[in-house]
């Protein structure tokens, strides 16, 4: 679509392949004796710390491979410090809000190139300088790095010297090397660890269905953010909005790629190293390749995937429906539209569809309630469709701000009825109640759908004022217009009533299908509000049909819902969750949503308890494990902890036991092995030979003796609350009795 911002496309630094990386790599990077000359103070710049989920052939024997974290590394001691990979107990919105870090990114905005010709340690101490926390300092580089004009920065003849500003910005112009290494090059002189990540991207060079190969490699970060992992593209960040190369461009940051959250950004990045997805459960290449092309536009609006899970998607009957969840807080002010197009044989290229009627489209898009948005797509011939989703917040004054992508589809439309039909074209304001009725201050009673099917002939809308100043003076209209015919078949007689605030209308149709088209003409003018599909007719078998279809959806929401308590996992919870509720099926599952709800919560509980033993340093592990004789309470926990992660209680008793097997390093590290613990396979004898161990232990000695054993404390006893739960789920609310205190 030519209105449709291709960002990505558009943005003259694509990120290098590791195939096509340059065999030569800056000193910055590669060898920490050399990253920095001496100050002028005579003070040695910090050497960065070097974190990349690959290894260049350029640095063979330089860089250490670390099993518990998976990547390698130019001093592996340090990771000691930090937490492995694993996923974050908060989500983006929780931690950042844009609109209290305008001082950070004032500073950014105000250094621009004033140091492209000073040292990197001095362009980050700049921006990091004073700000007590390290997302205030990940945000600085963030925002200056993405709204450097690299195309434009003024280069002399010759290279710039190795330790600047410029250099860096030199070889992100020549493509020697990516944002997401410059990225990490900056927080490491800001004491933020930041992974590169390689792996593959559905960025410009991938079309919707295709395999993932070569071309598709780029690289992003990781970087840890407060304890916790959180991902960054500061290239897909550094969003060029208008203009090209040769043109008087500019960069804006987009925020969409500034600590996203891992659910979202693996619809477009999939890490080579599965633990860097940040994801339990991890997703396979396959699932990736498969799942809908999802993009940045969709979350930006905060929307949720509902229907069709596959970017290919299977139509045997000429008709689909996409069903999205919206937020309704923001909802009112965004505006979709639908582009379908056929691929040729070779589904290589694609021309548009059209309709020889003038009045027909395929594409029907409304909002049945506040929370949900639907699009129906009709097809006229079997073939392969491209299906876009494109949308926009009305609110956004941003220079250049259009309609941008949500989802692409490959729609393969197996047969299509003989007689097809199409639905009527859409008025300004689609279909619906929507901004237009808000604007008057009304809102709709009835109907709340934007399709009106009548089996008597008969149509009533009711619209309540909700804003007085607004509704003031307003003249309420309507014109009925049969599908196919131009001829306005309003009735002067029928006209809107108002009483106790609430605006009426009451028409009788005859059979057939209309358009029913509702305007305000307060201010000479008539401007469109509210627009309705209307059928009537007598029950068909469309109808008996649609009633069908309803049945099914709320049978499939059900077995999605039980299939998600079943797998007792959070992601897949949250959706099934979340369709019922937008879909507005509630009172048909009021046990198996107050069952799924109460596993959410104890589900993010547990995730917010290991996440506090990710975050122990391996400091605070050695100085248990240092203990010559611990007191009783210590090696009770340990005991216990090990007990749950496969150990025989025999084996723990003897502390010397405990001591090695909490001194392996790697995948039998303790911390790797708690993060990938199964509670599906954790046996509930396990977890009541824990408990058993625990019995009569006193938590304040714990907490007196050892920080870092009250952290195991709390994991341990939040997993065996959540065992004796699932077991009250299977027996009924009773839990046996067990004489079982050996376990392996």
């Amino acid at each position: 679509m030519a209105s449709c911002r291709r960002h990505i496309a558009s943005c003259p630094n694509q990120s290098l392949h590791p195939d096509t990386r340059p065999t030569s790599y800056n000193t910055n990077f590669l060898n920490a004796k050399k990253l920095a000359k001496q100050r002028a103070d005579n003070k040695d710049v910090q050497t960065t710390w070097i974190l990349w989920t690959f290894k260049p052939e350029s640095v063979l024997g330089g860089l250490t491979y670390s099993e518990s974290h998976c990547l390698w590394t130019n001093d592996i001691e340090r990771l000691d410090n930090i937490p492995p990979p694993h996923p974050s107990p908060t989500r983006k919105h929780e931690v950042f809000q844009l609109e209290k870090y305008k001082h950070v990114d004032k500073r950014a905005d105000e250094t621009a190139d004033k140091f492209n010709n000073k040292l990197v340690f001095d362009l980050v101490t700049h921006l990091t300088k004073d700000y007590p926390d390290d997302l205030s300092k990940v945000r600085s580089i963030y925002r200056w790095i993405t709204m450097q004009v690299v195309e434009k920065v003024p280069f002399s003849d010759r290279q710039p010297d190795e330790n600047t500003v410029l250099h860096q910005l030199w070889k992100l112009k020549r493509k020697q090397k990516t944002y997401a290494q410059v990225f990490s090059l900056l927080c490491g002189y800001a004491n933020l660890p930041c992974v590169v990540i390689d792996g593959y991207m559905k960025g410009s060079t991938y079309d919707v269905g295709q395999k993932l190969v070569s071309k598709h490699k780029g690289e992003w970060n990781a970087v840890l953010v407060d304890g916790n992992w959180r991902l960054v593209n500061a290239f897909w960040g550094a969003c060029v909005l208008t203009g090209n190369e040769n043109e008087d461009f500019f960069y804006n940051t987009d925020e969409n790629f500034f600590l996203t959250d891992p659910q979202h950004l693996i619809y477009t990045h999939f890490p080579r190293i599965p633990e860097w997805q940040l994801l339990d459960p991890q997703k396979s290449q396959d699932e990736f390749e498969k799942q809908a092309y999802l993009k940045d536009r969709f979350f930006n609006l905060e929307m949720r995937l509902l229907s069709n899970p596959n970017c290919t998607v299977e139509i045997p009957s000429g008709e689909v429906e996409f069903l999205f969840g919206l937020n309704p807080s923001i909802a009112i002010n965004q505006s979709f539209l639908c582009i379908a197009s056929i691929y040729d044989s070779k589904e290589t290229t694609t021309k548009p569809v059209e309709l020889a009627e003038k009045d027909l489209t395929l594409e029907f898009i409304q909002r049945p309630n506040e929370h949900l948005l639907s699009i129906k797509v009709r097809f006229p011939e079997v073939g392969t469709y491209k299906v876009e989703i494109v949308g926009k917040d009305e609110t956004v004054q941003q220079k250049d701000y259009t309609f941008d992508w949500i989802a692409i589809y490959k729609a393969v439309v197996r047969s299509v009825p003989i007689k097809q039909k199409f639905f009527p074209k859409p008025e300004p304001e689609g279909w619906g109640p929507g901004r237009g009725l808000h604007a008057l201050g009304l809102k709709a009673l009835t109907p709340l759908d934007g399709v009106i099917k009548t089996d008597t002939g008969e149509v009533e809308l009711q619209y309540q004022i909700v804003n007085k100043e607004k509704a003031k003076g307003i003249n309420l209209c309507f014109h009925l217009i049969s599908i196919g015919s131009d001829v306005d078949e309003a009735d002067d007689a029928n006209k809107f009533t108002l009483k106790n605030d609430v605006y009426t209308l009451k028409i009788k149709i005859d059979p057939g299908e209309y358009k029913l088209k509702i305007g305000d003409k307060s201010s000479g003018l008539e401007r469109n509000v509210c627009n309705y599909s209307v059928i009537s007719i007598k029950e068909t078998m469309e109808e008996k049909r649609d009633d069908d279809e309803k049945v099914k959806e709320i049978n499939r929401l059900r077995e999605e819902l039980m299939n998600a308590t079943e797998k007792k996992t959070l992601e897949l919870l949250e959706r099934a969750v979340d369709a019922v509720v937008t879909r507005g099926f509630e009172s048909h599952f009021p046990e198996e949503l107050k069952i799924a709800r109460a596993l959410i919560d104890r589900l993010k509980k547990i995730q917010k308890l290991m996440h506090e033993v990710m975050k122990l340093d391996q400091t605070t592990i050695a100085e248990i494990r240092s203990y010559g004789n611990p007191v009783r309470e210590i090696h009770i926990v340990m005991q216990a902890t090990l007990l749950l992660l496969g150990h025989f209680e025999e084996e723990t008793k003897i502390w010397k036991n405990i001591q090695a097997i909490i001194g392996r390093t790697g995948k039998e590290s303790l911390k790797r092995k708690i993060q990938e613990l199964d509670l599906n396979k954790l046996g509930f004898d396990i977890a009541l030979g824990a408990k058993k161990l625990m019995r009569g232990l006193e938590l304040d000695k714990v907490v007196q003796q050892s920080a870092g054993a009250a952290t195991f404390h709390a994991w341990m006893t939040g997993i065996i609350a959540e065992m004796e739960e699932r077991h009250k789920d299977e027996i009924g609310n009773t839990i046996p009795r067990t004489t079982r205190n050996k376990t392996g």
